[in-house]
Protein backbone atom coordinates (compact mmCIF):
# COMPACT_ATOMS: atom_id res chain seq x y z
CA UNK A 1 0.00 0.00 0.00
CA UNK A 2 1.26 3.45 -0.88
CA UNK A 3 1.68 6.03 1.81
CA UNK A 4 -1.03 8.67 1.89
CA UNK A 5 0.05 11.97 0.37
CA UNK A 6 -0.67 13.72 3.68
CA UNK A 7 1.76 11.45 5.54
CA UNK A 8 4.46 11.90 2.93
CA UNK A 9 4.15 15.68 3.16
CA UNK A 10 4.33 15.56 6.96
CA UNK A 11 7.40 13.32 6.85
CA UNK A 12 9.06 15.65 4.35
CA UNK A 13 8.35 18.58 6.69
CA UNK A 14 9.74 16.57 9.63
CA UNK A 15 12.90 15.99 7.66
CA UNK A 16 13.12 19.67 6.80
CA UNK A 17 12.75 20.64 10.47
CA UNK A 18 15.42 18.13 11.50
CA UNK A 19 17.77 19.63 8.92
CA UNK A 20 17.09 23.11 10.33
CA UNK A 21 18.25 21.94 13.74
CA UNK A 22 21.35 20.52 12.10
CA UNK A 23 22.03 23.96 10.59
CA UNK A 24 21.39 25.77 13.86
CA UNK A 25 23.94 23.71 15.76
CA UNK A 26 26.48 23.32 12.97
CA UNK A 27 29.90 24.10 14.41
CA UNK A 28 28.50 24.41 17.94
CA UNK A 29 29.98 22.66 20.91
CA UNK A 30 27.79 21.90 23.89
CA UNK A 31 29.30 24.78 25.84
CA UNK A 32 28.66 27.22 22.98
CA UNK A 33 25.07 25.98 22.71
CA UNK A 34 24.52 26.29 26.46
CA UNK A 35 25.69 29.90 26.32
CA UNK A 36 23.65 30.92 23.27
CA UNK A 37 20.03 31.64 24.15
CA UNK A 38 19.12 32.51 20.54
CA UNK A 39 20.22 29.11 19.28
CA UNK A 40 18.54 27.40 22.24
CA UNK A 41 15.25 29.10 21.45
CA UNK A 42 15.52 28.36 17.72
CA UNK A 43 16.23 24.69 18.42
CA UNK A 44 13.44 24.44 20.98
CA UNK A 45 10.90 26.04 18.65
CA UNK A 46 11.92 23.60 15.95
CA UNK A 47 11.50 20.70 18.38
CA UNK A 48 7.99 21.99 19.09
CA UNK A 49 7.31 22.01 15.34
CA UNK A 50 8.59 18.44 15.05
CA UNK A 51 6.33 17.32 17.88
CA UNK A 52 3.33 18.98 16.26
CA UNK A 53 4.05 17.30 12.95
CA UNK A 54 4.38 13.90 14.61
CA UNK A 55 0.92 14.32 16.12
CA UNK A 56 -0.50 14.77 12.60
CA UNK A 57 0.83 11.46 11.25
CA UNK A 58 -1.70 8.66 10.92
CA UNK A 59 -1.68 5.77 13.35
CA UNK A 60 -0.86 3.51 10.40
CA UNK A 61 2.47 5.24 9.77
CA UNK A 62 3.32 5.12 13.45
CA UNK A 63 2.38 1.44 13.68
CA UNK A 64 4.42 0.61 10.58
CA UNK A 65 7.47 2.36 12.08
CA UNK A 66 7.43 1.36 15.73
CA UNK A 67 11.21 1.74 16.00
CA UNK A 68 10.63 5.50 16.11
CA UNK A 69 9.60 6.78 19.55
CA UNK A 70 6.64 8.83 18.26
CA UNK A 71 5.07 9.26 21.69
CA UNK A 72 8.33 10.39 23.29
CA UNK A 73 8.78 12.95 20.51
CA UNK A 74 5.34 14.45 21.06
CA UNK A 75 5.76 14.29 24.85
CA UNK A 76 9.08 16.16 24.58
CA UNK A 77 7.29 18.76 22.46
CA UNK A 78 4.77 19.27 25.26
CA UNK A 79 7.50 19.76 27.83
CA UNK A 80 9.37 22.27 25.67
CA UNK A 81 6.19 24.15 24.76
CA UNK A 82 4.53 24.26 28.17
CA UNK A 83 7.40 24.08 30.64
CA UNK A 84 10.13 25.93 28.73
CA UNK A 85 11.67 27.54 31.80
CA UNK A 86 12.11 24.11 33.40
CA UNK A 87 13.71 22.52 30.33
CA UNK A 88 17.31 21.51 30.88
CA UNK A 89 19.27 22.69 27.86
CA UNK A 90 21.76 19.85 28.40
CA UNK A 91 18.89 17.46 27.66
CA UNK A 92 17.96 19.46 24.56
CA UNK A 93 21.61 19.28 23.41
CA UNK A 94 21.69 15.52 23.97
CA UNK A 95 18.43 15.13 22.06
CA UNK A 96 19.54 17.11 19.03
CA UNK A 97 23.06 15.68 18.83
CA UNK A 98 22.41 12.04 19.74
CA UNK A 99 18.83 11.38 18.70
CA UNK A 100 18.00 13.84 15.92
CA UNK A 101 20.47 12.34 13.40
CA UNK A 102 18.92 8.92 14.01
CA UNK A 103 15.40 10.27 13.54
CA UNK A 104 16.48 12.05 10.38
CA UNK A 105 17.84 8.80 8.93
CA UNK A 106 14.72 6.88 9.93
CA UNK A 107 12.48 9.40 8.21
CA UNK A 108 14.67 9.33 5.09
CA UNK A 109 14.34 5.52 5.07
CA UNK A 110 10.54 5.70 5.33
CA UNK A 111 10.38 8.16 2.46
CA UNK A 112 12.81 6.09 0.38
CA UNK A 113 10.77 2.91 0.96
CA UNK A 114 7.62 4.72 -0.12
CA UNK A 115 9.35 6.03 -3.23
CA UNK A 116 10.53 2.51 -4.11
CA UNK A 117 7.00 1.13 -3.76
CA UNK A 118 5.68 3.66 -6.27
CA UNK A 119 8.06 2.47 -8.99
Amino acid sequence: MFMERKNRIILEKLLSEAKLIEEYIDGCSESVFLGDSKTQRAVCMTLVNIGELVKKLTDEVKADNQDIPWRRISDFRNIVAHEYEAVKMERVWETVTAHMPILQKQIENILDKNLMRKR
